[in-house]
């Protein structure tokens, strides 16, 4: 069904058309989640405090103390020994935002960070919305965004992911709408929450320069500087480079997954269930309707975006390949892109065949990564 059709559809069910109707079904799934994990630990926001997620807590609580002191939690605190790296502190927007939102006040905190992530995943949905109808599909389709799985994953464990992916999605729908100033500031906002913002933000600026757009191409070029000035910041605080302190990307192809079969061929078939239907057949799907694209002179950003986000999963490093979930955050740009790029050629394929990403859901149902 497209867009055009839903505007015409009366009937008992006729508000399942309306704007919003998607989202505000991913927003009461989400907050019927998220009612359910407090109502299992007695109310304590603190239990989303996990995973990764301990990081966006003890930077929103402790930002402005000096290194040795934000190691200085209570006994009782499990990553109270996990101090944040400069690779933590460069994803700095979230947590600052929830410190906003709870005027400094530490016990405050995990809330803000909880609703601040369910405020990221509806908007989000609301926005992918927007932009299904102008490229003129239904916006229905925006339910692979809300639900996909490291958006609950993101939910769960308080992570970066919900507020970097919505404001990427301003972003590109700001850019359609040819609105370069606000394009400019979503995509330095959403740079500042993760940075795999930058790969969205490089396809869209590469195709801009092969169209020969140079007013927008240097335009989004600028979106970079606060991403780089905040990294110049983090070496004179921190004495080293958010960007560089990470795991270092593999140069051959697949090595980090093939490392796992090194180690342990038993714990590489387990390791492979998941992420080859996840990760690899997305990936090569990715290469074959990209290059497609390319040899049929299709220079848009969304072709590009899964074209870079199917290289960027080719040379990941072992760490990220041997955990699911991991691997779950870091294909959520392949989806999103292939999402949009089957809306852009209006294919219905590629647009149904997005729903089978909500089975990666089952990976929040095993259990939260420690």
């Amino acid at each position: 069904m497209d867009a055009k059709t839903e505007a015409k559809s009366p009937g008992l069910f006729a508000w399942l058309y309306n704007p919003g109707a998607p989202t505000l079904i991913v927003t009461i799934i989400i907050i019927l989640y998220t009612a359910l994990i407090l109502a299992q630990n007695d109310g304590d926001p603190r239990v989303f405090i996990a995973y990764d997620g301990h990081f966006s807590y003890q930077i929103a609580a402790r930002f402005f103390e000096t290194p040795e002191n934000i190691a200085s939690l209570p006994d009782d605190y499990k990553y109270r020994d996990d101090v944040p790296t400069a690779y933590r502190y460069q994803r700095i927007l979230y947590p600052m935002v929830a410190r906003f939102l709870a005027f400094g006040q530490t016990n405050l905190i995990p809330w803000t960070l909880i609703i601040l992530n369910i405020l990221a995943i509806s908007g989000g949905t609301y926005v992918t919305e927007e932009i299904l109808v102008e490229l003129g599909v239904s916006r229905w389709y925006a339910l692979v965004y809300g639900l996909y799985g490291s958006q609950l994953v993101g939910l769960r464990t308080v992570l970066n992911e919900p507020l970097a992916h919505a404001l990427i999605q301003l972003a590109i729908l700001t850019w359609m709408r040819r609105r370069l100033v606000w394009t400019i500031l979503y995509f330095s906002l959403a740079t500042l929450t993760k940075e795999v913002a930058l790969i969205f933000l490089g396809a869209f600026v590469i195709s801009e320069l092969i169209k020969r757009n140079w007013k927008w191409a240097i335009g989004l070029s600028v979106g970079v500087v606060p991403y780089f000035a905040f990294q110049l910041f983090l070496y004179l605080w921190r004495g080293e480079f958010g960007i560089t302190t990470g795991q270092p990307f593999h140069v051959i192809p697949f090595a980090g997954f093939w490392e796992a079969a090194e180690i342990n061929v038993l714990a590489f078939i387990l390791i492979s269930i998941p992420i080859i239907p996840m990760s690899i057949i997305p990936m090569v799907a990715s290469f074959y309707l990209s290059l497609k694209s390319l040899k049929n002179r299709l220079y848009h950003p969304f072709v590009f975006s899964m074209l870079f986000f199917g290289l960027f999963i080719l040379f990941l490093p072992f760490l990220t390949f041997s955990e699911s979930v991991a691997m779950l955050r870091v294909t959520q740009g392949l989806a999103i892109s292939l999402l949009l790029y089957g809306a852009l050629v209006d294919s219905r394929r590629v647009l149904n065949y997005n729903f089978l990403w909500l089975a990666t859901n089952v990976l929040i149902f095993k259990g939260v990564p420690a």
